[in-house]
């Protein structure tokens, strides 16, 4: 059935929409997450154990990787909490409450619009995805080159 509905209602629920959507992706880095600490935890064992510089080195830069990548999976998470506070209060207000949580970001908060902020988060959301590829590549690195050099 299709309903005449106005642009306005059709932005209003657009937004609304992508808020769900983005909300959706952002709750399903859960399991990111839990792989990133599982693969850190192994990097750590490689760093201690590994026989050569590069088999440290590579491990290293996969613990490293895991600590960014958990960085913007806390931050994918707050953002997840915060969207329906902005969607139900709107910019203006959603600022001046982020400024009392934050208040050296205050003056930056208040230049951003609506799709600014959906962007950032959506960003976001790809850069925690990226992230946990290289850090998969980074300890799959390190452990074939512990098999490799591993004595035979």
């Amino acid at each position: 059935m299709i309903t005449n509905q106005t642009n306005y209602e059709i932005a209003e629920d657009l937004d609304t929409v992508k808020i769900e959507v983005l909300q959706a992706a952002l709750s399903s880095t859960h399991a990111l997450g839990f792989i990133s600490s599982i693969l850190a935890g192994i990097c750590g064992i490689l760093i201690i154990f590994g026989d050569t510089l590069p088999i440290k080195l590579s491990a290293l830069a996969g613990l490293l990787t895991a600590m960014l990548q958990h960085y913007y999976f806390w931050r994918g998470s707050l953002d997840n909490k915060l969207l329906p506070v902005l969607l139900k209060y709107g910019t203006v207000s959603f600022d001046q409450a982020l400024s009392y949580l934050f208040p050296a970001k205050a003056k930056s908060l208040n230049t951003a619009t609506f799709e600014e902020r959906l962007q950032g988060i959506r960003k976001l959301f790809f850069r925690q995805c990226g992230l946990a590829i290289v850090q998969s590549v980074l300890t799959l690195l390190s452990l074939v080159m512990l098999l490799l050099s591993a004595p035979s």
